[in-house]
């Protein structure tokens, strides 16, 4: 069974101080990391918002992963981890809550401690120094160890 990862765009895919075009180093480092997993992508970016769905696929066509879906949108400034929710949201509308999944995020905030989720810098965005530890972190979800 493949894992849902849950993508953040933003400070992920290039870095949040540049501008909005993603980084081909990020861009190439995710694909080596994900080219040993079995893995589905659906976007909780912000970007979700702003593009249509078929536009998302092709900004990540050359991942070489199928992009499944978007997480719906929760449009509440007091939520605390809101993130988190409209994954909990896409799960139950989808494919159940025992489905296995980790999101990959920049903002500790939109997720609490102990939720499935590697986090980058937001600086740099996904670098090669990130690729052998989501490796190592979607292995051991596709196994159910972590």
């Amino acid at each position: 069974m493949s894992v849902l990862v849950f993508l953040n765009l933003d400070g992920f895919l290039h870095p949040i101080s540049g501008d909005n075009v993603f980084d081909d180093h990020c861009m190439d480092s995710l694909r080596i990391a994900l080219d040993s997993v079995s893995v589905n992508l659906v976007i909780s970016s912000s970007w979700r918002e702003h593009y249509h769905f078929d536009e998302l696929q092709q900004f990540l066509v050359s991942l070489n992963v199928p992009v499944i879906g978007v997480t719906p949108v929760i449009d509440d400034p007091f939520l605390i981890n809101v993130r988190y929710y409209e994954v909990i949201r896409y799960l139950e509308s989808t494919v159940g809550l025992n489905q296995q999944w980790l999101a990959i995020d920049d903002t500790p905030g939109f997720y609490p401690a102990d939720a499935p989720v590697y986090w980058t810098d937001s600086r740099s965005g996904f670098s090669s120094n990130d690729m052998e530890p989501l490796k190592q972190m979607l292995t051991l979800i596709e196994t159910d160890k972590l």
